[in-house]
């Protein structure tokens, strides 16, 4: 049994499906019943986080936060990912707050990459924003995350891993955002830098946004208020305004 702990606007009324946003970091697990433990306490303060989500709540959006499991290696990281996102939007659509048909995905580092990865090997989602990412594992062949393999003793995960290589998948809007010193192991702005060119020359509706002299997440008041206000219209434009699951239309892509 996986978890999600869900944010809804104050003024909700139960019945009311509200565009939702899932915001993801993946938790690898040594085992299944590991996986099954419950990991966010209810009674734990709110977060003050410059990237905390719940930003979108006073949007009038429902933000979700799904245990997003990975079990053993990342042999099925692809795979599993998959089953996490579309149980979790399952059940998050049975309570009757979400509409499965307005539903986004964001994430920050590890939550970015796995974001790209969900929009090029899923149709769950109408639009994403990843920051901070890494998107190209062949670049960070010396383990990454719960990752213990290098590239060379598993090449096909590593690959299979890598949203790059499948970005001719990717047929959902994503904002990709970027900070341009970024020290983060794995992160390099390059990694954005590519991956934008390779969605900009494949037609796919994409911008990036980059920031000169932040680090690994937002800090300056200006950068974060310009931040949120780029996922906010993203997710307006893409995901709330979305009647129907109707697909973003192509191209208009900038950097």
């Amino acid at each position: 049994m996986l978890n999600a702990e869900a944010v809804l606007p104050a003024d909700w009324k139960p019945g009311t499906r509200l565009p939702t946003i899932f915001w993801v970091y993946p938790n690898d697990y040594r085992s299944a019943a590991a996986a099954s433990q419950n990991r966010r306490s209810p009674n734990r303060f709110p977060s003050q986080s410059t990237l905390n989500p719940e930003v979108l709540v006073t949007q009038g959006y429902a933000v979700v936060y799904p245990d997003i499991a990975v079990v053993g290696t990342n042999d099925k990281y692809v795979e599993e990912i998959g089953m996490s996102a579309k149980a979790a939007i399952d059940e998050c659509a049975r309570r009757g707050f979400c509409d499965p048909e307005r539903v986004g995905v964001g994430g920050h580092s590890y939550g970015a990459f796995s974001t790209a990865n969900l929009l090029a090997h899923t149709d769950l989602f109408k639009a994403g924003t990843a920051s901070d990412g890494a998107y190209n594992r062949a670049l960070t062949p010396f383990t990454f995350q719960a990752e213990e393999r290098t590239l060379w003793e598993a090449p096909d995960t590593y690959l299979a891993m890598s949203p790059f290589l499948h970005a001719d998948h990717i047929d959902r809007p994503l904002l990709l955002l970027h900070n341009l010193d970024d020290t983060n192991v794995g992160t390099n702005p390059i990694q954005s830098q590519r991956m934008f060119e390779a969605l900009n020359g494949l037609g796919k509706t994409v911008t990036l946004v980059e920031y000169p002299y932040e680090d690994h997440g937002p800090v300056a008041r200006e950068t974060v208020l310009d931040y949120w206000a780029r996922l906010i219209d993203w997710f307006d434009r893409y995901v709330k305004k979305s009647p129907g699951g109707a697909a973003a239309p192509a191209g208009g892509s900038a950097r």
